[in-house]
């Protein structure tokens, strides 16, 4: 259980580095400061991810990266209300989902790129796709994309703009080679 807890502590200060730099980008693009609560790294089995993660019926966007390369896995950033980012940003309505899609893909290339640095490692990411809709839906689909043998290893951490308006939350699922190069580090 010791080797478990260091090993979850490692990720969750190697995602606290990635999240700080990561909103740190994101603060310089939107021209507001970017909040920030410490990640949380969980290794769960299917059942309770869909508990931690899937959090009743309520609508959600959300920007979904698939990375590949040492540094794989799925970046996905949950926004309830992109409204006030969209404000931030001066996008008008007709570019919501392109302006929400820079959102992700800015906050993700930095995560990445932060703890790409810290490990020595590199990781790419493909364009973020977007969506709407039902979170539980969503989260299925994401929870597809990021399968594992038996368990999940992911990483939480909850951002807001600096007024505390539009809570977001970002979950990263790291692939085999991520794991593999954090778990050296233990």
């Amino acid at each position: 259980m010791v080797a478990e807890d260091q090993y979850l502590e490692a990720y969750s200060e190697i995602a606290n580095i990635g999240t700080g730099n990561a909103a740190t980008a994101l603060a310089s693009f939107l021209h507001s400061r970017v909040m920030l609560d410490p990640p949380a790294a969980y290794r769960v089995d299917l059942q309770t991810a869909c508990d931690l993660l899937i959090d009743g019926n309520r609508n959600t966007s959300v920007v979904l990266l698939e990375c590949s390369g040492e540094l794989d896995g799925v970046i996905t950033l949950f926004l309830d209300d992109p409204a006030p980012y969209l404000a931030a940003l001066g996008a008008p309505e007709e570019f919501a989902v392109d302006a929400i899609a820079e959102i992700g893909n800015i906050f993700a290339a930095k995560f990445l790129d932060a703890i790409g640095s810290m490990l020595g490692i590199e990781g790419h990411h493909a364009p973020p796709a977007t969506a709407s809709g039902d979170r539980r839906a969503i989260m299925q689909t994401v929870l597809a994309l990021a399968s594992q043998t038996d368990s999940y290893t992911l990483v939480r951490c909850w951002l807001r703009l600096e007024d505390g308006r539009s809570p977001a939350e970002l979950v990263y699922f790291p692939g085999p080679s991520s794991l593999e190069h954090v778990g050296s580090l233990v």
